[in-house]
């Protein structure tokens, strides 16, 4: 089952701002799945997510199932916190 566009966009943003979350701002490693369980997404909807935000440069995916933010992300992130 494909999400909508407009679907996809919002659980995007959940899933990076879970992502952020979980690492404490920091780069650490997580497996995809297990965010999008976090969420409530089921692996197929999580992988189209990852997809999306890998190839918007968003996360990157170093081995396997594991995703990381990007440096991008994570100074956006951290800017929107006040931190940067």
């Amino acid at each position: 089952m494909h999400l909508s566009v407009v679907a996809m966009m919002d659980n995007s943003d959940r899933y990076l701002r879970k992502l952020y979350e979980m690492s404490e701002g920091h780069m650490t490693t997580f497996d995809r799945h297990e965010i999008g369980k976090k969420l409530g997404l089921d692996d197929d909807e999580t992988d189209e997510i990852v997809d999306e935000l890998e190839e918007s440069g968003k996360i990157k995916t170093p081995l396997g199932n594991t995703v990381v933010l990007s440096r991008a992300a994570k100074d956006m992130l951290d800017s929107e916190k006040g931190i940067a």
